[in-house]
């Protein structure tokens, strides 16, 4: 790939990396008790695009699940910039933010719209296989026969090799795929693979590919992959604040009362 092709692409990708929230950032983020407060703070960083659906008063299903749709169609943007034979391998990122939801289906549960629980796929999801979207297509096919959540992850990423243009950056991708297991693997599980020390590993390997493949689309795909670690930093603040945030609250407002 030359770099006039790309030179496009990776003006925007740099400039979105500088947005990203840096460790004294989220500390002070991190730093705010309450739901409303961290809301306050967190809309005044680049976290407020996946922001703009969500109110305070939300239940935490309907945090998760927006989150999770704003996710998704930022995936979808980064992919836009992409020369086009690298879309599809780019915009398949946008699934990610839906596997976990595999391990809470069950048989009532177990068709694409019900799983996918957004409001913004709806029509797409009960196309299915037939629907015009091609990653609601993928997911179809790879969640279509009730397979676990381990085979779930080994379809997703089996379709993922297959997207890649052919002759193309294989080798550094395979070295990312294998790094990233690396990670996934020493976090030990499932629940620890969502636990900060976990986050940070993943995150300073990808920063890592990310500087070193600047100028080639593996940028894309790294930054993607920091952006949904950020969604999912921000989805534990806004859940745990959400929950156990409310008596802090009234606290502070009987402070200021």
């Amino acid at each position: 790939m030359s770099v006039a092709e790309f030179a496009y692409a990776q003006a925007r990708i740099e400039a979105r990396h500088g947005e990203r929230l840096q460790d004294a950032d989220w500390k002070a983020l991190e730093s705010a008790q309450s739901l409303s407060r961290y809301l306050e703070l967190a809309r005044s960083t680049a976290l407020k695009r996946f922001l703009i659906p969500i109110g305070q008063d939300f239940p935490t299903h309907a945090v998760e699940r927006l989150l999770r749709g704003e996710a998704a169609l930022y995936a979808r943007e980064v992919a836009a910039w992409a020369p086009r034979r690298w879309r599809p391998a780019i915009a398949w990122i946008a699934a990610l933010p839906v596997l976990p939801l595999v391990d809470r289906r069950d048989e009532a549960a177990s068709s694409l719209a019900r799983i996918v629980d957004d409001a913004t796929l709806e029509a797409s999801c009960a196309a299915g296989a037939a629907g015009p979207d091609p990653v609601v297509r993928g997911l179809a096919r790879i969640l279509d026969d009730g397979a676990g959540a381990s085979e779930i992850g080994r379809r997703w990423l089996r379709r993922w090799r297959k997207l890649w243009p052919q002759g193309e950056a294989a080798a550094d991708l395979d070295h990312l795929v294998s790094e990233t297991l690396r990670v996934l693997t020493l976090a030990g599980g499932r629940q620890e693979a969502r636990a900060p020390p976990f986050r940070a590993d993943l995150g300073r390997m990808l920063t890592r590919f990310f500087r070193s493949h600047v100028s080639s689309p593996i940028a894309l795909v790294c930054h993607v992959g920091l952006v949904l670690i950020d969604v999912e930093r921000l989805r534990g603040g806004l859940v745990r604040r959400s929950l156990f945030g409310a008596e802090e609250e009234r606290i502070v407002e009987r402070v200021a009362a």
